[in-house]
Parts: structure tokens; C-alpha cells; sequence
């Protein structure tokens, strides 16, 4: 599905630059989401798709009754939807309408996988490299694989030791 330009979505998108797991708490990431976004034009304010001490996106973000949305092909206002809406992009039995793929310039990532932290249904999991303050060699967190739409979008199964660059989610709120 596509939008046209009077889309009333809010945008996500997968962060150009890649980060160990020591970010500075859920703050120092939702402030690195905000950085890129302002310096890519998007107005709004992003948070980052992560989890920490417990709480999760679920807890945290604003529950948004429209559409959740990435660029089409870079161009915007033109967007690809991912999630009618909050429910849509939690609920655990769907798949994403479109990957979280797009960077915050309109570019492709590189990247196969995305910190997260979080299950499909938005709360977290405990493995958070200490809170996203630690990146040491036994500290480990839960990641996303980016090029799906499937649930592993988010909660992959997959674990990565915090001292590896993986990108985030940002999601305007």
C-alpha cells in the first residue's frame, strides 16, 4: 500500500549510523533518533524501538490511531505503510505491511539486523546490554533482522554481544 502526499502516517525508519550496545540508556537513544531525524529534515519527535529495565515500546510510546509509514523510495512526502496503525504494528499474529528498511535520508540500509530488545507485542525482553549502558564482552541483546516483515522485524531470536555496531528503529511519536 502506498500513501500520497497529504499522509497523515508517522514515520519510521532504521538509523544510518550503527551503535555498540553502550548508548546511553533509552535516553541517549531516543536522543540519537531525534538528532538524525532533525538532521535529515523529518519534523516530529522519534524515539527509539527499544527496551530497557523492563519497559518497552508498549509502555512507552505513544499509541498512534493512524499509520505508521517509511519513505517510498526516499521521496518524501510519498510513503509505504508498514502498520494501519498501532495494533496493526504489535499485533503478534500479523506481518509488517512493509520492512522497516529506509534510513532517515531515504536510503536503503546496509545493515541485516537492528538493536531492539522488544518482543513483537511492543514490551520487553531482559536482554538490554545492561540497560544500554555496557559494552562489554558478556553483555548480550536481543535484535531485529530488518529486511522482513514478520515478527522477527523486532524479537528475531537472535542475540548479539553488545560490543557489535547494530543500528536502531526510530518511530515519530
Amino acid at each position: 500500500d502506498q500513501l500520497g502526499q497529504c499522509s497523515p502516517g508517522r514515520y519510521a525508519f532504521v538509523t544510518s549510523e550503527a551503535y555498540d550496545g553502550n548508548i546511553g540508556g533509552l535516553e541517549g537513544a531516543h536522543q540519537k533518533c531525534q538528532s538524525l531525524a532533525d538532521k535529515a529534515g523529518l519534523s516530529g519527535t522519534y524515539k527509539a524501538w527499544l527496551s530497557a529495565g523492563g519497559e518497552g515500546p508498549a509502555q512507552t510510546f505513544d499509541k498512534f490511531a493512524g499509520p505508521y509509514v517509511v519513505r517510498a523510495g526516499g521521496e518524501l512526502p510519498y510513503a509505504f505503510i508498514i502498520a494501519a496503525n498501532w495494533a496493526d504494528l504489535v499485533d503478534v499474529n500479523k506481518t509488517l505491511s512493509n520492512a522497516i528498511h529506509i534510513q532517515e535520508d531515504g536510503k536503503n540500509t546496509p545493515h541485516s539486523n537492528t538493536w531492539t530488545a522488544t518482543q513483537a507485542d511492543g514490551t520487553a525482553d531482559d536482554s538490554d546490554c545492561a540497560g544500554w549502558t555496557d559494552n562489554g564482552p558478556d553483555e548480550e541483546a536481543m535484535t531485529g533482522l530488518i529486511p522482513t516483515g514478520e515478527n522477527l522485524w523486532t524479537y528475531s531470536l537472535g542475540f548479539s554481544k553488545c560490543f557489535v555496531k547494530h543500528p536502531l528503529y526510530c518511530f515519530e511519536q
